[in-house]
């Protein structure tokens, strides 16, 4: 992707929302800006208080988790500082990203379980 991209979205029909508060949706929200994101950009967003995700990894993450899981596409322009500069492209039909749904607890978290509290 160093040379740039343009992956294209996936019909409106394969396109899925994020749940709220993930990684991924915090790479849909912060491409989806009109200025869309620097590779660092990317990089400082995921980092959530953690040790900040690799180059190579935040490069993975817009073709596999934006693009081939969650269907939308991926622009790269280049920046008057000579970045480049990643956003989302929507799918026909959507004029902005499907909203986030709710986080549900997980098992790790404490919440309810699945065996209906045996």
């Amino acid at each position: 992707m160093s040379a740039g991209c343009n992956l294209r979205p996936k019909p409106l029909e394969q396109v899925k929302p994020c749940r709220a508060g993930t990684k991924r949706a915090t790479l849909i929200d912060i491409l989806a800006r009109p200025k869309g994101a620097t590779l660092a950009e990317l990089i400082a967003a995921t980092a959530s208080g953690r040790r900040p995700w690799a180059q190579s990894t935040a490069r993975a993450a817009l073709n596999w988790d934006v693009h081939t899981v969650k269907g939308y596409g991926i622009r790269t322009t280049l920046r008057s500082s000579g970045e480049h500069c990643f956003h989302l492209v929507l799918p026909a039909g959507l004029e902005h990203p499907l909203r986030h749904l709710p986080r549900t607890p997980s098992k790790r978290s404490g919440g309810p379980s699945s065996d209906g509290g045996r």
